[in-house]
């Protein structure tokens, strides 16, 4: 039987059934193929973020900082041509160590009063954002003996006659930061957020005291090593640990003294919004921006087009001639041997 009936409707040769079905197996699979290239040629992908836990990045009075999470070792023995000289810097190196290891028990165990630091931020509508810049910075200079300052201040100003919005940043003392946030919230016509947040660093504060105190035991005796050192070579070496500690010992005393200001002086985030009552009606229409918005629209998507063009002439039609050939050469197989079969078939009748 050289027919199949399908759907109990419609009769198919079997060849010609055979032939669409393989065809269209191809052609899905040519899709998949083709879909994947062309996302692969779009450069989709996720981007990896490395993160390194081994030390703290922060950021101090426009300096940089970076605290090691662990001191590190001293680089090994030293080969000098000076048996004394070695015998010196092993000595050095287990000193540091004893004193080091000592400088890692835990700060429990140490008395000292709590490290606390507080930050806050602060979101309100005002009747006048300038007026309101003013009230907080005439709170601010109020406390200028104490220590308090502005970090930074910044307007922004939707359209023209439009009230501004303000954001600042400050820096108030300690004991004074729950006054000045309810002094700042009562400014407020609508209080759209208000966050305080506390970190006790106590922990990390004696840390870093007796960590900075193993490194000045460590330098100390570095120096009397340089003091004594009797080739060039040993002063060379000895002048090349005393730096690498120097440069380790002034970024911990630099995190000890950003926790140290930190504690002091407490840091807001205020964020001052115009309250919507207080907003005059904009008026205002500009047809010509609009335009150039539209034109500029107009041609990012030419250039999207022009892109699209581009990856499919490159990455896709290659491929789709390719499999198109095959197609083309499979459905030309299948007809000729029909017209075969069909040919011998008159034949014989």
């Amino acid at each position: 039987m050289s027919e199949i009936k399908l759907f109990n409707r419609w009769t198919v040769k079997k060849s010609t059934f055979w032939i669409s079905l393989t065809a269209l197996s191809v052609v899905f699979l040519v899709l998949v193929f083709l879909a994947s290239i062309f996302l692969s040629a779009r450069g989709y992908g996720l981007s990896g973020v490395s993160y390194n836990d081994a030390a703290y990045d922060y950021e101090l009075g426009g300096e940089s900082y970076a605290y090691p999470a662990e001191a590190p070792a001293m680089d090994g023995d030293f080969m000098g041509s000076d048996d004394m000289a070695n015998m010196a810097f092993d000595e050095a190196e287990a000193d540091f160590k004893r004193v080091d290891q000592a400088a890692s028990v835990s700060p429990q165990s140490v008395q000292t009063e709590r490290i606390i630091i507080k930050e806050g931020n602060i979101s309100l509508e005002v009747e006048d954002t300038r007026d309101s810049r003013e009230a907080i910075t005439a709170i601010v200079m109020g406390m200028k003996d104490q220590g308090a300052f502005i970090i930074n201040s910044f307007e922004t100003q939707n359209y023209e006659g439009a009230a501004p919005y303000i954001s600042m940043v400050i820096r108030v003392p300690f004991e004074d930061f729950e006054r000045v946030m309810d002094a700042i919230a009562r400014m407020g016509i609508e209080i759209n957020e208000r966050n305080e947040f506390s970190d006790d660093v106590t922990s990390e504060y004696v840390d870093l005291g007796n960590r900075i105190e193993a490194y000045e035991v460590a330098r100390d005796r570095l120096i009397d090593i340089m003091l004594e050192a009797d080739t060039t070579e040993d002063l060379l070496f000895a002048e090349q640990k005393l730096t690498e500690r120097e440069a380790e010992l002034e970024s911990l005393k630099g995190r000890l003294k950003y926790l140290s200001e930190s504690a002091l002086l407490s840091r807001i985030s205020i964020s001052l919004s115009p309250h919507v009552s207080s907003q005059p009606i904009d008026y205002s229409w500009k047809p010509a921006n609009t335009l150039r918005i539209a034109f500029d629209d107009l041609v990012d998507s030419l250039k999207d087009f022009a892109d699209f063009l581009i990856i499919f002439s490159v990455a896709v039609l290659p491929w789709l001639l390719f499999f198109g050939l095959i197609i083309w050469a499979i459905v030309r197989f299948f007809k000729r041997r029909a017209t075969k079969k069909k040919v011998q078939t008159e034949v014989k009748k």
